[in-house]
């Protein structure tokens, strides 16, 4: 849910204001979105019994650790600093999709015996 609310409010930041971020300035509406679901993600990890809610909260501080090498480093090359941004998004889906399977099939089994 809070992947799906993130990608939703950057959509809507998008329909509002304008759909494509200019990597060569920082995109703040991003920084806070990430900074906002590495935070939620990361309270789902602390108190969930698994191991994918970890990652993908490991995942999601790749996010807010490129918005802080930006910051640091104005010359970084724009297409660098959107696949820094972006790429983990897409890693902490999958992972949440793998997650979600495998206790899917591990709830099976156990309402099975």
């Amino acid at each position: 849910m809070i992947l799906f609310a993130m990608l939703a409010a950057n959509t809507l930041y998008g329909l509002l204001v304008g759909w494509w971020s200019d990597y060569d300035q920082i995109p703040w509406h991003r920084v806070v979105l990430d900074c906002i679901g590495f935070g939620l993600i990361l309270i789902v990890a602390l108190r969930a019994d698994r191991w994918w809610p970890l990652w993908v909260s490991g995942v999601q501080l790749l996010s807010v650790l490129a918005h802080l090498l930006r910051a640091i480093d104005a010359d970084l090359h724009p297409l660098v600093y959107a696949i820094m941004d972006r790429w983990p998004y897409w890693m902490a889906i999958g992972l949440t999709a793998l997650g979600t399977y495998l206790h899917a099939g591990r709830a099976k089994t156990v309402s099975n015996d």
